[in-house]
């Protein structure tokens, strides 16, 4: 997972230690979320799924990066929604 990339994720994440995941296109957020944990952690950047935040516009608003996992478009927008995270997002 994400190996054809790694190079450009490291070149354009840099120094960031920390990356906050929304994985809201797939169903099994946890499944999802620690499959890119394993691929981040492998170049060394701590990952979280933002459905393990108590505060989901928060967590968007301090995260040092967002990275957002593809699948199902009308299931990642309806969560990104209903949460209110597309100003959020748009505002980084």
């Amino acid at each position: 997972y994400l190996e054809h990339c790694k190079s450009h994720i490291k070149e354009f994440l840099g120094d960031i230690k920390s990356v906050l995941f929304i994985p809201y296109a797939l169903d099994d957020l946890d499944g999802y979320t620690s499959k890119a944990q394993a691929a981040f952690k492998l170049n060394g950047y701590e990952l979280s799924g933002i459905h393990q935040h108590a505060n989901p516009v928060k967590a968007v608003e301090e995260a040092e990066a967002v990275f957002i996992g593809g699948g199902n478009t009308f299931r990642l927008l309806t969560k990104l929604y209903n949460n209110g995270l597309i100003e959020p997002i748009r505002a980084r």
